[in-house]
């Protein structure tokens, strides 16, 4: 049957009450008892105003019958976009987009498209965003809906481009970075592994370096930073990360709550004049003290950590302890931005992380409240384990210089944590 607005000859956006004036005024020219009547003809005509002589049929048809080829040839070429993309994400994707026009299934009206674009009318001045139902869009122009091409340029002559899902998905990301749950390039790697380390468990989610576009989350787990790439995760998402009311919560159900761009700042410059200020206590040996090195001089110096900066995390504090013949190596960024506050000198940053690394090794990894590390101060009756001063390793290394630089492997090396 062809379109039952057409053989009514009706707009198809007519009330219930025209489409019965309609249909009487038809069925009396067509009527096959009156002169020039059509049997076939009124038979069409009865068989549409069935369809919808009541609201609901009207209702039914308007939303899943109506223009149903143009509705289909239009999706085949242009991005039509789910009703999961309500009315005020599409207002929003608009409004950063102007002059594009954005379409959509119809969230309360099932069948229903429509489209949402930021622009003037040559009736008006400033700009505003329209909503606008297609329908009669698609009865104007439907005899230019016969092929996906031919779809596209007459919609595209009348509303220009369309914004695609590659648009809106790099929309989705620009608004993460602005609202500071992804990190910008502008924040380096190397940062980013120091506040991963800072704060253990906890992801960053960042902009990648070397993949423009692509998001990586960093996270410290079991001694090591690790990286996956989410943005395939981000892609699948994007309608529901544009709807969500809180992008922090919905992140967070999913990775867990993310370091965002504030606390990554402050953290950052609080773990910077943390470290500054224990390196200020002359206790922290150069990074060309290695790694071996250091545990040879952990050895001869049981349960006493060796302060030294990192070889292979530029720019952190490392500790390396033999307590209890267990071997242990500590990056310091968790201790040092734990204790910030409590840091006003050089001396104050030392005592402190000797006392943080005193209940790390008592508790085995695990870290403490400010009250609980009093309690187990008392408990275990000391409260610190001090650090091995520079003049200690070189006298030691006036005394036996091959066993620090050359004969490590010599020595009965402990079980390593």
């Amino acid at each position: 049957m062809n379109n039952v607005f057409d053989i009514l000859g009706i707009a198809p956006t007519a009330e219930l009450r025209l489409v019965s004036t309609a249909y009487k005024k038809k069925a009396l020219e067509l009527h096959p008892d009156r002169a020039g009547g059509d049997t076939a003809k009124f038979q069409s005509l009865t068989e549409a105003y069935e369809l919808v002589n009541e609201q609901a049929k009207l209702d039914m048809y308007y939303q899943h019958r109506l223009f149903a080829a143009e509705k289909q040839a239009l999706r085949d070429s242009v991005t039509v976009h789910s009703a999961e993309l309500n009315r005020t994400a599409t207002t929003n994707i608009a409004l950063a987009m102007p002059n594009r026009p954005i379409v959509r299934e119809s969230t309360s009206m099932p069948g229903l498209i429509v489209m949402t674009i930021y622009a003037k009318t040559a009736q008006e001045n400033t700009p505003r965003v329209h909503q606008i139902d297609l329908t009669d869009f698609f009865h104007n122009n439907r005899h230019d809906f016969v092929s996906a091409e031919s779809s596209r340029q007459c919609f595209e002559k009348n509303y220009g481009k369309a914004i695609n899902q590659g648009e809106v998905l790099k929309l989705v990301k620009q608004m993460l970075v602005k609202k500071g749950i992804v990190l910008s390039n502008t924040c380096s790697d190397s940062d980013c592994d120091k506040m991963a380390y800072a704060l253990p468990l906890r992801p960053i989610l960042k902009l990648s370096d070397s993949a423009p576009g692509e998001i990586v989350l960093a996270r410290f787990d079991k001694g090591l930073v690790k990286r996956s790439n989410i943005t395939a995760w981000v892609g699948s998402n994007y309608l529901s990360l544009l709807v969500a009311g809180d992008l922090k919560q919905t992140m967070a159900k999913k990775f867990g709550k993310v370091i965002c761009l504030d606390e990554f700042n402050q953290g950052l410059t609080e773990l910077s004049q943390a470290t500054e200020l224990l390196n200020a206590s002359d206790m922290v040996q150069p990074s060309t003290l290695s790694r071996r090195q250091s545990e040879t001089l952990a050895l001869a110096f049981p349960d006493r950590p060796i302060l030294r900066q990192s070889t292979s995390q530029h720019g952190m504090i490392a500790a390396t302890i033999c307590y209890k013949n267990q071997m242990q190596h500590l990056i310091l960024n968790e201790l040092l931005l734990n204790n910030s506050s409590c840091f006003n000198s050089a001396e104050s940053a030392l005592n402190r992380i000797e006392e943080g690394i005193f209940l790390l090794c008592k508790s085995k990894w695990e870290v403490f409240s400010e009250a609980e590390s009093e309690a187990k101060t008392s408990e275990h009756g000391a409260s610190r384990l001090e650090a091995v001063t520079p003049q200690e390793i070189i006298n030691f290394r006036r005394r036996s210089p091959s066993i620090v630089d050359d004969s490590y492997t010599t020595i009965q090396r402990p079980r390593m944590t």
